[in-house]
């Protein structure tokens, strides 16, 4: 958890929706390339209020893309993708940052540059805590993660999935909350579970979570547990 348009972002790459910042993902200003693309903006939202911790906040996502048909289909899996996972009281949760958000309308086209590429987007207004002051303490350090395999532990049958980490991004003497989705073969629901280590677990560059059964890994989020 560190800003919430990268927190947002983030989402989006452990969909598999796009490659990553900088890349294919922005936030604040659309660049000239590449063609496909999306960018997230801030404005304005409700007024804070004084007794509460949470904010009241406003984002655009617009996709940009050579042709209507493939712009639609962009903006259409993302705006699918929230509108599907918000449950009654309107959580989601962004790389592992609590949310309560609603979409306020369906996609809508936005504009046409001057090279014919279009752009669609649509409104959230997104409840949540405030940014940290270092966005990068709280941020989430997965660098990528493998779906599971078959292993044997403790003489039983397991199957694990290994996530990477960027070390150097590691807070010293810090609480770190493990979160990991994933649905089951025999099932359509998601199961997400979590855990909390110190930062003195981390030794190495790569880690292994082990499931009871095999299913399909959607996130796994490593970030410190911050006190607010």
């Amino acid at each position: 958890m560190a800003l919430l348009l990268e927190d947002i972002l983030q989402e989006f790459v452990l969909q598999g929706f796009y490659e990553g910042l900088g890349i294919d993902l922005f936030y604040d200003k659309m660049p000239d390339q590449p063609d496909r693309c999306l960018v997230v903006y801030e404005y304005a939202g409700l007024p804070e209020v004084p007794y509460e911790q949470a904010v009241h906040r406003s984002v655009q996502i617009v996709c940009r893309n050579t042709s209507t048909t493939l712009v639609k289909a962009d903006i259409e899996r993302v705006h699918t993708f929230i509108f599907n996972s918000l449950d009654e009281a309107g959580r989601i949760d962004f790389n592992g940052r609590f949310t309560q958000s609603t979409i306020r309308q369906t996609p809508f086209k936005i504009d046409e540059d001057d090279r014919t590429r279009v752009l669609f987007g649509f409104n959230i207004g997104v409840t949540t805590c405030r940014d940290t002051i270092d966005p990068q303490y709280g941020a989430n350090i997965v660098t990528s993660f493998e779906q599971p395999i078959e292993v044997s532990y403790e003489g039983e049958l397991a199957w694990a999935t290994v996530f990477y980490i960027d070390a150097s991004r590691l807070v010293p003497d810090a609480q770190y909350r493990i979160v990991y989705s994933y649905v089951p073969s025999n099932d359509f629901s998601a199961i997400t579970e979590s855990f909390t280590v110190s930062s003195e677990w981390f030794e190495r560059q790569s880690y292994a979570i082990l499931l009871p059964e095999w299913g399909q890994v959607l996130r796994v989020i490593v970030n410190p547990v911050i006190n607010m």
